[in-house]
């Protein structure tokens, strides 16, 4: 499930993938400037669909 959302993500610039040289291998992942840029209307869109949940 992850992978699938990565494999959207970092073609569309929202985030980086570094891949360390370790053993086993890791992946770390980190937000680019665009993907920060989307906060506030990420925790706007959660605010509102926590208050649609009372209405139901």
């Amino acid at each position: 499930m992850h992978r699938d959302k990565n494999r959207f993500l970092e073609p569309n610039k929202l985030i980086t993938r570094t891949q360390n040289i370790t053993m086993p291998v890791s992946v770390d992942y980190e937000l680019t400037e665009l993907g920060k840029s989307l906060h506030q209307f990420i925790d706007t869109m959660g605010a509102w669909e926590s208050g649609t949940e009372s209405r139901s």
